[in-house]
């Protein structure tokens, strides 16, 4: 029988590494990858700037001209002015004195610059403006006097400053003061003049509303979100009152601990509203947030971080959402909430107008609240949600268990109950409506009242039985075509962006089938999903998906055939260099013909194989940064749109002829840019062809001047001399010196090679004398003769996975019962010494070293050299120093001679698996091997 299992947004999310655990079981739960936006950052297209050069009296300012637009920007930011100077070019129509050491504007200095239209002097020292400050800036649209000295008082924004300024639509007054002064209230009395003014930014101030005077601006966008000493404290319901043509409400960070019931409510036009950063309202203030919000026309509410960075994990509840369903918010963010579960009750208040939601950098784990979400999202099957993310969540490493049982509780009974009623015989799913009273508060003492509203929200209130007809009949429609064996996914049926980036899943990816969505963009990076087996079906409309950084080093060739529509695709920092580098028909890439970025870099890459972006043939964007390739030989000659090439950072000496040819044909065809900056390019006779290339292409090479090639003799020379190097060296290759220098190396190099073979064969013996030596003339003496104590009964040499062992089984039965003296070198080396040095006198003072044989000692080096130094000391001294302890089985083949010789010529004591009485026995007879002289 077929196992059907529903799974909602939230548990694709929060249980992706119990999916495959469950798998056999039938217990499905989805995993997601990611994409967040482009791979690679394009240019933005800038106004046709004819030219841009350094201002005529001025010129430590740049001035750009736009000639088609008639405009003349100045930009003198970060000049180390203070003071305006009064002489730049009259048709100057943006001028930026931004982040300079201003203190005074002058009454008058813009009496000729009628044409200027945008004034920027923010971040300055500015502390008053007079009657005359802007005289001539008639048509002065946008004014930046933000982080400067100004108080909101009339000697220091007098009521008449403003007054030239008919044409201004946008006002910025945050200033850098770190509180406020008594006699300091919002400057209305210089700002009612602004008749045209649309855009105002203040620093929000505590126990102060907006006047009536406030309603000859018809405001529409106000930014009160302080800084530094914005201190709004409590949001009154007469706060706004004056302000009826607001549409953008910004109250980031402004120390708001409170807002009052009804707040909101007569900003009719109100679409945007921003709280965040106030870590005193938490979710105990939503209702009487989003109460005001029913009456306004609001479709963002951005709630990032009202509660305090560090704490307990909170909870959303149906007394925080209850008014939330009657608004028509689009947009919604309650990133950094410690949000970690909601109130089943909850879920029936979520806006179904909702298109993009955010809830990043919280908690959120399982609970009951999902199993209501699954039934919400297929009640309203038809949501607008378009995008979600619940990127970087901090999830417990408790919550693995948790699922498990949620799992195999309420969802894996329902399964069980329907597996034994055919699919052909479903009956609809009986579904009780009944209505829920709409609570609403009278706007003008706060209290509520509950009443019957004209539409009203259906709870459904239903059985296990019912809701697993629904649960069947719900994959039958839209996960048919998804295979049995497969785990399917099933989310929002409009969701076209989700982001599951930095989630904690350590898990792999086997078949899983995304039920009928539109997904156009997943994003999974910065994971541990180490092994994409795949297939991932169901993912026909994907265009942008990234699964860079998870640590992956096992993809199967047929992981992306159905992913046909993908435009992008970065896989990069994995550890896939090793199979790719075996994918010799380019199996991988083979179906994706629309791909246009493919971003493989920081994958341990080595090689690939020719045709191994074989079926890539509208590729533009190719990314093979900080990898090893040495030799670019792949095919290229399919790859007919290919535009960019980022090949830094590697270790490339050659560049294959074939590849060459083509790179220089779509230097005319496409314009092609060639990154290959941090290489090992050669300037030798040998890579010539190549240097003779660099010196006639008409490939770009992005970062050019950094290109180095390094020449024979050691020396380094820059490729931006390309054609000098290029005719050095061809006459230089072409001398007879060559052969002769070709030939004295390959004499050195025959000495050398004798030398250092000789070296390697009796290395050992070498390390052995030196090392003896040396101990010698510190002092000790070792004696050789069969009367003499040892100053240990032995030496124990061991790898350090096999600590453990060590510790609670050898030293106890071999010390502690037997009376031998053991030197471990955990516990009894010598601080400071050198480790050579300290092997050597443990061997020369030891009478035997027992050796701990397992596969971690021989892949340890150090156990490796002191094996090897006991069997020189046996050979020189001639008596019997290795005992061997088989505490598991090693493969012999691969080893090293010297080693095997040891194994093979070495009695050795196998470590009992048996009884205790075994186990003692065996003690028995190390403790006696031992002691023997």
């Amino acid at each position: 029988m077929t196992m059907f299992v529903y799974t909602p947004v939230l548990t694709t999310l929060l249980m992706v590494q119990l999916a495959v655990s469950q798998h056999n079981q039938g217990i499905t739960v989805p995993d997601m990858t990611q994409y967040h936006g482009n791979m690679f950052n394009g240019h933005t297209a800038q106004p046709n700037k004819e030219n841009s050069y350094p201002c005529p009296n001025n010129p430590n300012c740049s001035c750009s001209e736009f000639i088609k637009l008639k405009e003349l920007k100045v930009d003198c930011t970060s000049t180390k002015m203070t003071e305006i100077p009064a002489n730049f070019p009259n048709n100057t129509t943006t001028l930026i004195l931004a982040k300079n050491y201003i203190s005074e504007i002058p009454d008058g200095i813009f009496n000729w610059y009628s044409f200027m239209t945008s004034l920027d002097l923010s971040y300055n020292y500015i502390a008053e403006l007079g009657s005359d400050t802007f005289t001539g800036l008639e048509n002065l649209r946008v004014l930046n006097l933000q982080m400067n000295k100004l108080r909101y008082t009339h000697t220091a924004i007098r009521n008449d400053t403003f007054r030239p300024l008919k044409q201004l639509t946008t006002l910025y007054l945050h200033q850098n003061l770190s509180e406020f002064w008594e006699n300091e209230s919002y400057p209305i009395q210089a700002m009612k003049l602004l008749t045209n003014l649309t855009k105002l930014n203040l620093d929000g101030m505590k126990n102060q509303s907006f006047v009536s005077e406030f309603k000859a601006l018809a405001l529409e966008t106000l930014n009160l979100g302080g800084r530094f000493r914005g201190e709004i404290g409590q949001i009154t319901k007469n706060m706004f009152h004056n302000l009826p043509t607001l549409k953008r409400l910004y109250l980031k960070n402004c120390s708001i601990d409170f807002v009052e019931n009804g707040s909101f409510t007569e900003l009719s036009n109100l679409e945007k509203l921003d709280l965040s950063f106030n870590e005193y309202l938490e979710f105990k203030s939503l209702a009487n947030i989003t109460y005001g919000l029913q009456f306004t026309q609001i479709k963002s509410l951005n709630l990032r971080r009202i509660h305090e960075i560090l704490g307990d994990c909170t909870k959303l509840t149906e007394e925080n959402l209850k008014y939330i369903s009657n608004t028509s918010v689009k947009n919604i963010s309650l990133d950094s909430n410690r949000l970690e579960t909601m109130d089943p009750k909850a879920v029936q208040y979520i806006p179904k107008s909702l298109e993009r939601v955010s809830v990043r950098y919280n908690r959120l784990a399982f609970g009951k609240y999902i199993w209501e979400l699954s039934s919400y999202v297929r009640r309203n099957d038809s949501a607008n949600l378009k995008y979600l993310s619940l990127a970087s969540q901090r999830l417990p490493d408790r919550i693995s268990q948790g699922l498990k049982q949620f799992y195999l509780g309420k969802q894996y009974s329902i399964i069980r109950n329907n597996n034994k009623r055919s699919l052909d015989n479903l009956k609809r799913p009986n579904i009780h409506k009944t209505k829920s009273a709409t609570l609403s508060h009278d706007s003008i003492n706060g209290k509520g009242s509950n009443h019957e509203s004209k539409e009203n929200h259906s709870v459904y209130n239903y059985d296990v039985n019912d809701e697993s007809d629904m649960f069947l009949q719900y994959f039958s429609s839209r996960c048919g075509y998804c295979p049995m064996s497969s785990i399917r996914i099933v989310i929002p049926r409009n969701l076209e962006y989700l982001d599951l980036h930095e989630m904690r899943f350590r898990t792999e990816l086997l078949q899983f089938c995304m039920c009928e969505n539109k997904i156009e963009t997943l994003r999974c990076d910065k994971n541990m999903i180490w092994n994409w087996k795949g297939k991932l079906l169901g993912l026909n409309r994907l265009k942008n998906l990234t699964l860079a950084n998870n640590a992956c080093s096992r993809i199967s060739y047929d992981f992306f055939d159905n992913m046909t529509s993908l435009v992008s695709l970065n896989i990069s920092k994995n550890f896939l260099g090793t199979p790719l580098s075996k994918d010799y028909n380019g199996q991988t890439f083979k179906k994706l013909a629309n791909l246009e970025t493919l971003s493989l870099a920081y994958n341990g890459i080595k090689q690939l194989p020719i045709n191994f972006f074989r079926g890539l043939t509208r590729l533009r964007n190719l990314t093979l940064k900080g990898n090893q390739i040495a030799h670019v030989d792949w095919n290229t000659q399919y790859m007919e749109n290919l535009s960019f090439v980022d090949l830094a950072d590697n270790f490339i000496e050659v560049i294959n002829e074939s590849v060459r040819k083509n790179w220089d044909k779509l230097a005319s065809k496409t314009n092609l840019s060639v990154n290959l900056a941090k290489n090992n390019l050669q300037c030798t006779c040998q890579h010539l062809d190549l240097i003779k290339w660099f010196s006639e292409t008409r490939v770009h090479f992005m970062d050019y001047k950094t290109y180095t090639c390094k020449f024979d003799n050691g020396s380094v020379g820059n490729l931006t001399f390309v054609s000098q190097i290029y005719r050095s060296l061809e006459s230089e290759c072409a001398n007879y010196l060559t052969i002769i220098l070709a030939t004295s190396a390959a004499i050195l190099i025959g000495i050398f090679a004798i030398v250092a073979g000789t070296v390697y064969r009796y290395r050992w013996n070498l390390r052995y004398m030196y090392y003896s030596a040396k101990v010698k003339l510190r002092g000790y003496v070792p004696v050789n003769n069969d009367d003499s104590e040892f100053e240990h009964d032995a030496f124990v040499s061991y790898a350090s996975e096999d600590g453990t062992f060590v510790r609670q089984h050898l030293v106890p039965e071999l010390e502690m019962k037997r009376g031998l003296k053991l030197l471990v070198h955990d516990r009894d080396f010598v601080a400071g010494n050198f480790v050579c040095d300290n092997i050597m006198r443990a061997i020369t003072t030891s009478n035997k070293m027992l050796i701990i044989m397992t596969p971690h000692f021989l892949r340890s080096r150090w156990c490796c050299y002191e094996m090897n130094m006991a069997r020189m000391e046996a050979i020189k001294t001639g008596r019997d120093v290795i005992c061997i302890l088989m505490k598991e089985h090693v493969r012999t083949s691969g080893l090293p001679l010297e080693v095997l010789d040891i194994i093979q010529q070495q009695t050795y004591m196998d470590y009992p698996t048996g009884n205790h009485q075994h186990v003692q026995q065996f003690w028995e007879r190390v403790a006696d091997t031992l002691r023997q002289k």
